[in-house]
C-alpha cells in the first residue's frame, strides 16, 4: 500500500515533466473531441431520421439534417481548427504518434469541408440530403403494384423462378435513372 503514493508522485512528476506541446496537444484534442462528439451525435441523429421517417412533401427532416450537417462541418473545417492542427503538427517531433496520427485524420476530414469555402460546402450538403431523400423517398414497383425494398431482397433471396426474380431485381435499379442527376451534381460538388 506504501508504493500507490510513491506511483502517483512519479506519474505526477512524468506529467509535470511532458513538453509543453504534448499538453497543448492534448488539451485541443481533448476540447475539438468533446464538441465534435456533440456534433456529429446530433449529424447522425438527423441523418437516421432522414432515412427512416420519409413522408412525401415534409421536408422538416431533410432541413434539420442539413442544419446538423452544416454546424459538423463549420466546426470540422473552421479556419481556427484547421491552422490550430497545422502549427501541432509543425512540432511533430514532441508529439506523440498517436497525437500526431490523430492531428492528421482530423486534418484530412477538415478538407472535406473546409470552410475558406462555405456556401459550397453548404451546397454540397444540401445537394447530399436531397439525394438522400430521393433515395430513401423512392417508390419501387414490382408488376404495377408498389413494394418495399425489403419485398424486393427477400424475392431476390428466396425465389427460385428466373422470371420472378429478374422483375424483382429490374425493379431494385428503378431508382437508378431517378439518382443519376443528384449523383453527377454531387461529384461536381465534391471535385470542387
Amino acid at each position: 500500500m506504501r508504493r500507490l503514493p510513491v506511483l502517483l508522485s512519479l506519474l505526477a512528476l512524468v506529467v509535470a515533466c511532458e513538453p509543453g506541446a504534448r499538453r497543448d496537444a492534448e488539451r485541443f484534442l481533448r476540447d475539438y473531441e468533446r464538441r465534435y462528439q456533440d456534433l456529429s451525435y446530433a449529424s447522425a441523429q438527423a441523418e437516421w431520421a432522414s432515412n427512416t421517417r420519409i413522408v412525401e412533401g415534409d421536408t422538416t427532416n431533410s432541413a434539420r439534417t442539413r442544419r446538423a450537417n452544416e454546424a459538423l462541418a463549420e466546426f470540422v473545417g473552421s479556419v481556427e481548427n484547421i491552422e490550430r492542427i497545422r502549427a501541432l503538427l509543425e512540432v511533430r517531433a514532441d508529439l506523440t504518434a498517436s497525437q500526431v496520427r490523430q492531428l492528421e485524420a482530423m486534418l484530412y476530414q477538415a478538407a472535406s469541408q473546409p470552410q475558406t469555402v462555405p456556401e459550397l460546402v453548404k451546397e454540397r450538403i444540401a445537394a447530399e440530403a436531397a439525394q438522400t431523400e430521393a433515395l430513401f423517398g423512392f417508390g419501387y414497383r414490382l408488376q404495377g403494384r408498389p413494394v418495399t425494398p425489403n419485398e424486393l431482397d427477400e424475392l431476390l433471396i428466396a425465389s427460385a423462378r428466373v422470371g420472378e426474380r429478374r422483375a424483382a431485381w429490374e425493379a431494385s435499379k428503378a431508382v437508378g435513372p431517378s439518382l443519376k442527376p443528384g449523383i453527377l451534381r454531387l461529384r461536381d460538388l465534391r471535385n470542387q
